[in-house]
């Protein structure tokens, strides 16, 4: 859930005022790459789709632009790596789904949503050197945070001048009509999902001390209840094992904590594995994220890591593959070996 790009943004606001929407693309009829094929390379994509009232946004970091009524629901950076044991060349394009348009990409700029890769494994030799502006469609950029979400084991990717470790996009929703097609719907404390699926209620107060709470959704329905009394320690274990279940690897697992940790659960990004060893690298910090504008720096926390809305009350859950690909569908020629994605959604609740 992009790979011109994963569930579900920063560069220099002063070169992305336009409140524009981009120009996106409708899904195509190709299908959807099968788990098996020829291409030599494996896609795993991370991504996290913030919703609610009147907003959605599909995006890789909790760094977020001012939310406002028209725009609907967001897909937070959706992140795609490659992995390949030997030198690969690919087309990768993004089929945004019906309702929603391109925020912002990198490499490249505006839809469609299309890179021409070439992939060499290993890590990259050099640095990469992350645009300081961009074109987006609500005046935020994000490309600047990308640095904060490389992943060790991935391969070294070429899209024409651009060379990274990564591909990013991010989306947004301002059509009401998404947000009733989304598999949870909340009303009056009562949650209604499409299937049997298991969710977590997070709590945070004004105090900033969090909370949360297993719930166990149906089509039946099922009562909210009161605030929830549970470990928020439990509901990022949840997380963690669900983003080793979908296929990310460890680094990418990282990659995930790093951007969301602290603002999903008050936590440090270091959660350990079952053998008890954590595989999280430390949080970035602002000598490490390029920050160069006040609105950046007022997105970073005093000890340099994200920031965190001071309370809120959310429920996480993950999406299935069908799910995502209503979203944004990945169609690369040639296709993948596998794809794995993991695409959380934080539903606001108030």
């Amino acid at each position: 859930m992009r790979v011109q790009v994963g569930v579900l943004c920063v560069a220099c606001l002063a070169a992305c005022g336009s409140t524009r929407a981009l120009e996106t693309s409708e899904p195509s009829t190709a299908p959807t790459p099968a788990a098996t094929s020829s291409g030599g390379y494996d896609l795993h994509e991370w991504g996290l789709l913030s919703v609610r009232d009147g907003s959605v946004e599909l995006a890789a970091g909790p760094g977020r632009p001012q939310l406002r009524p028209d725009m609907g629901i967001t897909v937070d950076k959706p992140i795609v790596y490659v992995h390949n044991s030997q030198p690969t060349r690919f087309s990768l394009r993004v089929a945004v789904g019906a309702g929603y348009e391109l925020a912002e990409r990198w490499p490249g700029e505006g839809a469609p949503i299309v890179w021409e890769v070439a992939a060499e494994p290993g890590a990259c030799t050099s640095q990469t050197p992350y645009p300081s502006s961009c074109r987006s469609a609500d005046g935020y950029c994000e490309v600047r945070e990308l640095a904060g979400y490389e992943a060790a084991d991935s391969s070294c990717l070429q899209v024409g001048d651009a060379h990274a470790s990564l591909l990013f996009y991010r989306l947004r929703a301002a059509d009401p009509a998404v947000t009733g097609r989304l598999p949870v719907q909340v009303e009056a404390g009562r949650v209604r999902a499409s299937a049997a699926r298991t969710a977590w209620r997070v709590q945070i107060d004004e105090g900033g001390v969090a909370h949360a709470q297993r719930v166990e959704l149906s089509a039946a329905g099922t009562d909210l209840g009161a605030t929830p009394t549970g470990s928020v320690e439990e509901a990022a274990a949840w997380a963690h094992g669900e983003l080793a279940r979908l296929g990310m690897t460890p680094a990418e697992r990282g990659a995930f904590e790093r951007a969301w940790w602290s603002s999903l659960f008050h936590l440090d990004a270091g959660a350990a594995d079952e053998d008890g060893v954590s595989d999280m690298p430390v949080l970035p910090t602002a000598d490490v994220l390029p920050v160069a504008d006040e609105t950046s720096l007022d997105r970073l926390s005093t000890d340099g890591r994200f920031g965190a809305d001071a309370s809120s009350d959310v429920l996480l859950y993950f999406l299935s593959d069908a799910e995502i690909d209503a979203i944004a569908r990945l169609e690369a020629t040639p296709a993948p070996r596998q794809v794995h994605r993991a695409f959380l959604v934080r539903q606001a609740l108030r």
